[in-house]
């Protein structure tokens, strides 16, 4: 595996997970107080736009040519980091 194979490998196996932990908030949903309830909506909203935005700059990646993926990966540890940063929030936030 080249560089540019393992990095989509270790973004996509990550998406999996991030997948997980957002599937075991919306489950979570019901058991939010009701005064928490907007706060939470409003979170998991953002979460969600921000999961789909990274598997879609994923796959861009993925088929980026050599030289564009070196680019384009900044911009992902960037939005990852948001990304896996958000979802520990609201795991800790809505235990």
């Amino acid at each position: 595996m080249d560089k540019k194979e393992t990095y989509v490998a270790k973004l996509e196996e990550q998406l999996k997970e991030w997948g997980i932990h957002l599937d075991e908030l919306r489950t979570k949903s019901g058991k939010v107080k009701v005064e928490l309830k907007s706060e939470y909506d409003k979170d998991m909203k953002i979460l969600h736009s921000k999961y789909e935005e990274t598997k879609k700059r994923t796959l861009e990646l993925k088929q980026s040519s050599a030289e564009a993926w070196k680019e384009l990966s900044s911009g992902m540890d960037k939005a990852g980091k948001e990304l896996g940063s958000g979802i520990k929030n609201a795991l800790d936030k809505f235990k």
